[in-house]
């Protein structure tokens, strides 16, 4: 894995969130951050399924929320 990106635990809110949740990351809550934007923007990629990849813009995203694991 490269330094630059880095593990976040995700949790999803939204109904279709939960279902992503289940049918593309096999209920694995871990992702790696794939990049940050200026704006506050996180693109993601789940660890169990590297071509299920989605954006999350942090507390005001209605779908995602994430914690960086440090």
């Amino acid at each position: 894995m490269s330094p630059l990106r880095k593990l976040a635990k995700v949790r999803p809110i939204s109904d279709r969130a939960k279902l992503q949740f289940v049918e593309a990351m096999n209920s694995n809550n871990m992702a790696t951050i794939e990049e940050r934007r200026s704006d506050g923007r996180t693109f993601l990629s789940s660890n169990h399924n590297h071509d299920f990849w989605f954006w999350s813009d942090g507390k005001d995203d209605p779908h995602w929320r994430f914690d960086e694991v440090v």
